[in-house]
């Protein structure tokens, strides 16, 4: 089941950037993004691993399957052609109906389209479709880095509240750092 979803929306600089839900025929371009997101070696878990095109077409169709079910929304942001960003929320599926209200939060953008207030519309949209298509979803979470404070500060102006972390739960450049635990509800 392809799910109809386009927005195209301007940024501050008057550039144009689309939102859409992924295809089978994003792999190459989802892993070209993702590669690079890998290779910057940012606020992400992986580092400087190279994601095949395999690899890249197994994870896509997983959760093509998963948006198809109502159990995941992933939204992909392109400009001029290219994968910039992606957002999805996806269902707590593994603690079968206990826990089927929650969903996980990720977003990423190539470095070159921070700061523009695109990561904050992404967001907005991609929490307004899990809303939309995951049913009984109530609340959302994500972990972050520490020291990703932009990133902080923009789940902070959602709505986002800390409630916990783990102690150096992730090792970032060569270092263990806090991961922070956050919750909106939905």
């Amino acid at each position: 089941m392809k799910i109809e979803f386009t927005k195209t929306v301007q940024l501050v600089n008057n550039q144009k950037v689309s939102f859409r839900y992924p295809s089978i025929n994003d792999v190459n371009t989802l892993r070209t993004f993702i590669n690079k997101l890998s290779k910057e070696d940012t606020f992400i878990i992986m580092s400087g691993e190279i994601i095949s095109v395999r690899e890249e077409s197994a994870y896509l169709k997983k959760n093509l399957k998963k948006i198809a079910q109502g159990d995941m929304v992933i939204l992909i942001c392109e400009s001029a052609g290219r994968i910039i960003g992606s957002a999805s929320v996806e269902r707590n599926t593994q603690k079968r109906k206990r826990a089927r209200h929650v969903g996980s939060f990720g977003i990423s953008l190539l470095p070159e389209f921070r700061g523009q207030g695109l990561g904050k519309r992404l967001m907005e949209e991609a929490l307004t479709e899990a809303k939309k298509r995951i049913v009984g979803l109530k609340m959302v979470t994500l972990d972050v880095f520490a020291p990703n404070s932009t990133a902080i500060d923009l789940y902070r102006k959602i709505g986002f509240q800390e409630v916990g972390g783990i102690p150096q739960g992730i090792l970032f450049h060569g270092q263990y750092v806090d991961l922070i635990i956050m919750w909106k509800a939905v």
